[in-house]
């Protein structure tokens, strides 16, 4: 009986460790990569001069002015976290998210373009 309880405890231990291993390799914004992908789906890349402390590189991916979609690749995602948690107007950040230490706002099929 101690054997089994034994064996149980040890596949949850190794199937939590796995899940959680997969979830955190798995959110990684590949920023360079997005800007390819973007240009592939017919947006034109505008670099940005970064303008906030704190961030690595920032580019405006357009698509025939009616697609749009901000990214901001900061230095830790302690810094994005705090830049994303900042109150802002909803109407120059519409559609704002995170992911490590990576912001991203604009139009909705900006954004889905980029996730894509």
């Amino acid at each position: 009986m101690r054997s089994k309880f034994l064996n149980i405890t040890l596949l949850i231990a190794m199937v939590s460790i796995i899940l959680l291993s997969s979830i955190s390799c798995g959110n990684t914004f590949d920023f360079e990569g997005s800007k390819s992908q973007m240009e592939e789906l017919g947006y034109y890349i505008i670099e940005m001069s970064p303008q906030i402390d704190n961030v690595a590189s920032y580019y405006v991916a357009d698509k025939e002015h009616v697609e749009t979609v901000h990214v901001i690749q900061f230095t830790s995602s302690k810094t994005a976290k705090e830049f994303f948690e900042m109150p802002k107007d909803p109407i120059d950040y519409p559609n704002i998210s995170i992911e490590g230490n990576v912001v991203y706002f604009g139009t909705l099929g900006g954004i889905a373009d980029l996730l894509s």
